[in-house]
């Protein structure tokens, strides 16, 4: 697991959702970037939404990323070729110690904490339908956390997380996306 997730998300253009490998160029770059540890990207379920996944060794690789010179303007290209008109990007950062977000709920932070531990430990288990899991807080939110989850589909979720999930729901605010992942492969 990457130090430092980095999540972009937008609403998605036309040309984006018949064909997502108009980021390629866009992967392309920023896998050829030392630190880079992998990069994700596709389609959320729910709607027309365009979703990147950087795994960065440190914030400092991607801070280098950003300062030196000429890396931005090589990625801005493919990514504004997906933006819907009109829409803006949203992004955050969760630094791991192992695309939702969980916000407990006043007074209840500790609980979160806990809740959030065991379902990644859950989800990691050998018998688990699950691919893996793990948390993290998010640089740009403080008091939140980011629950990442892999699934072969959102049909294998399985009975035993929804429990610990209907637990979290009654401490937490969650905002819930799912997204069909490709990891980017470099030629």
């Amino acid at each position: 697991m990457p130090t430092t997730l980095e999540i972009v998300h937008w609403p998605a253009n036309e040309a984006f959702a018949q064909d997502n490998t108009i980021l390629k160029p866009a992967g392309d770059v920023l896998t050829s970037f030392q630190g880079v540890q992998g990069v994700w990207y596709g389609q959320q379920v729910e709607e027309t939404r365009v979703y990147i996944a950087v795994g960065w060794g440190t914030m400092d690789v991607h801070k280098a990323f950003i300062a030196g010179e000429g890396n931005v303007d090589k990625v801005l290209p493919a990514l504004q070729r997906t933006l819907a008109e009109g829409a803006s990007r949203q992004m955050f950062h969760g630094q791991f110690d192992s695309e939702d977000v969980v916000t407990p709920k006043a007074g209840h932070e500790d609980v979160v904490k806990s809740i959030l531990t065991k379902l990644s430990v859950l989800l990691n288990e050998s018998e688990s339908p699950a691919v893996g899991g793990a948390f993290a807080p998010i640089i740009e939110k403080e008091g939140s956390y980011l629950l990442l989850v892999g699934w072969n589909s959102v049909e294998d979720k399985w009975a035993k997380s929804l429990q610990i999930m209907e637990e979290l729901l009654g401490n937490a605010n969650i905002t819930l996306s799912y997204v069909k992942l490709l990891q980017h492969r470099s030629v």
